[in-house]
């Protein structure tokens, strides 16, 4: 019945369900306030959830509020994580909480509005774009790229581009753009998403609790892992930053402090067998193993 609905009663719907998940309660106040509606329009919403799921809410008069009831069974997915964001952000799904009462971290890498603009055009036109850019290695540079993607690594948002000047795709940090403007020379075919190897391909990471911890059911829980272990494919431009962020130990032997590195690559032996993919991740091998492991199989 939900697909027989337009698009705005089923999300009229769903902050119902949201509302009753989370908070407890509802009032047809709520859905008024929310959004911008007669009475008798929300009246009609609350009657269409409730022929839906009938045993989901009860209306208590001496509150005029729906209550959840304990049959309560969600009918629409809702995210704990983007639930959270929402309280955090203005409280943007009700009034319930407040700022007291949900604390998010704090933003330290922002990147302007106008920048991020300029490489949405540039990426949904396909066309190259010139900018000025900082780098911490090498300082700031005119490049001219090819942007194809954006790509959030945990910490800060990352644009996946040809790179004219390296000849190669890589990942530029959007707050180290200084400036944009328009390149003249159209993209080549070698400078398109699809000719990016490490955005084309996936790979499989086997994460674990590492071996050496003392409690690793508080990390299963955590990583909400199935047997003992948490099983992820995605790109290879992704995996790369997950490792990083997550701070996985990728050593053969587990051989990094448990306290500072909760999570092992159980896989990373075979992902080393596979020297590009090695490489995209951090997984080489080092020199000096690297020189034994050559010899023996020379």
């Amino acid at each position: 019945m939900l697909n027989e609905l337009s698009h705005g009663q089923r999300e009229r719907l769903c902050y119902i369900d949201f509302c009753l998940q989370y908070y407890g309660d509802i009032a047809r106040s709520d859905l008024i306030q929310r959004f911008q509606m007669g009475l008798a329009s929300s009246s009609r919403d609350f009657a269409t959830y409730k022929e839906i799921a009938p045993d989901n809410l009860i209306l208590k008069h001496e509150t005029k509020r729906y209550h959840r009831t304990q049959k309560f069974k969600p009918l629409f997915a809702h995210s704990s994580d983007k639930a959270l964001a929402e309280f955090a952000e203005n409280n943007n799904f009700g009034n319930s909480l407040n700022s007291d009462q949900v604390v998010s971290s704090v933003s330290l890498i922002n990147a302007q509005p106008e920048i991020i603009a300029a490489i949405t055009r540039a990426m949904c036109s396909s066309s190259a774009l010139k900018m000025k850019y900082a780098s911490l290695s090498s300082g700031v540079s005119e490049r001219e790229i090819v942007p194809h993607a954006f790509l959030n690594t945990g910490h800060r948002w990352h644009v996946r581009a040809f790179d004219r000047k390296s000849q190669e795709f890589r990942d530029f940090v959007c707050t180290r753009i200084i400036k944009t403007s328009e390149a003249k020379q159209n993209p080549k075919e070698n400078e398109l998403q699809t000719q990016d190897l490490e955005w084309q391909s996936q790979v499989t990471l086997q994460l674990v609790p590492h071996p050496n911890h003392k409690f690793p059911k508080a990390i299963e829980l955590d990583y909400q892992m199935q047997n003992q272990q948490l099983e992820l494919t995605l790109r290879v431009a992704e995996a790369k930053y997950l490792l990083r962020f997550w701070n996985v130990d990728v050593t053969a032997e587990h051989s990094n402090s448990p306290d500072l590195h909760h999570l092992w690559l159980k896989n990373t032996e075979e992902l080393r067998h596979n020297n590009r993919l090695a490489q995209a991740l951090s997984l080489a091998l080092p020199t000096e193993q690297a020189v034994n492991q050559q010899r023996s199989t020379s």
